[in-house]
């Protein structure tokens, strides 16, 4: 019966190991962007705070008078403002891209954003294969995504039971 337990208990631990497991490897698919274009002036963090209205603007404005249509074939990963204070285009991982279109992009969210407020518009364009996700920061290596924290609660919840259990008998 003894083995029993050390056995639940193992594999409970187990489990609750290879979710954390899991969660960390997410972080892997925010790192290392491949950088394809980079213009304006690289926002400071109050910057992001006061560039984040006017990016949404922009955005909104980009998205309803469908100034980048023509280029929706490479931006599968769409395009809008991060929380670091830069307009994101981005793109998708095994496109070639012209030189030509990557300018005239920037050219068309830097007159817009010159119309919205924004006189030297930040803007990346980058490939990666979360760029829808690019907005968001990496998690934290210690930070437990949803999926995770309940079934390390339930997994502990698991073992407390089957100690209990054994210190009852």
């Amino acid at each position: 019966m003894k083995a029993i337990k050390i056995l639940l208990v193992t594999i409970c631990l187990l489990f609750i190991l290879t979710a954390f497991s899991a969660a960390n490897s997410d972080e892997q698919n925010f790192k290392d962007p491949i950088l394809l274009r980079e213009s304006g002036k690289p926002p400071t963090a109050e910057e992001a705070k006061i560039y984040w209205p006017l990016l949404v603007n922009v955005t909104d404005e980009i998205s309803e008078k469908h100034l980048l249509d023509p280029y929706l074939h490479y931006l599968s990963n769409g395009y809008g403002p991060s929380t670091n204070g830069y307009f994101l285009i981005g793109a998708c991982m095994d496109c070639e891209i012209p030189e030509e279109d990557l300018d005239e992009m920037v050219n068309i969210v830097t007159e817009v954003g010159q119309r919205n407020g924004l006189e030297d518009i930040p803007i990346r364009i980058i490939r990666e294969p979360r760029a829808q996700n690019a907005s968001m920061p990496a998690p934290e290596k210690n930070e437990m995504p949803g999926f995770v924290a309940p079934t390390a609660i339930l997994s502990l919840a698991a073992i407390g039971i089957i100690c209990n259990k054994s210190k009852k008998k």
